[in-house]
């Protein structure tokens, strides 16, 4: 699902592993999160389009550009990202 020409939209991601043990009733399965040191945003592009990526701390503060525009290739772009605080959005904007 995407959204029309000027329109915003943010997705949440999330890079889970789970694993599992044998299950015993009455017990809390314990998992241990481990932060990854980069994102990779992917999107699929129009040929001829330029787009933004953008990240921000909440989804109501200002959104900072990640590098420069990225033209579209008519098929999948992506940029990858460090890690730099443990909560961040992201989104992609097209610029006409």
């Amino acid at each position: 699902m995407g959204a029309d020409n000027g329109a915003d939209w943010v997705t949440l991601i999330d890079d889970v592993s789970v694993s599992t043990g044998p299950v015993v009733q009455g017990t809390t399965n314990m998992l241990s999160a481990t932060v990854q040191p980069g994102i990779q945003v992917s999107w699929s592009s129009g040929s001829g389009a330029n787009y933004q990526v953008q990240s921000a701390p909440t989804v109501s503060a200002p959104w900072v550009n990640l590098g420069g525009l990225i033209g579209g290739n008519g098929g999948t772009n992506d940029v990858a990202a460090p890690v730099d605080s443990p909560f961040k959005f992201y989104r992609v904007r097209q610029i006409q």
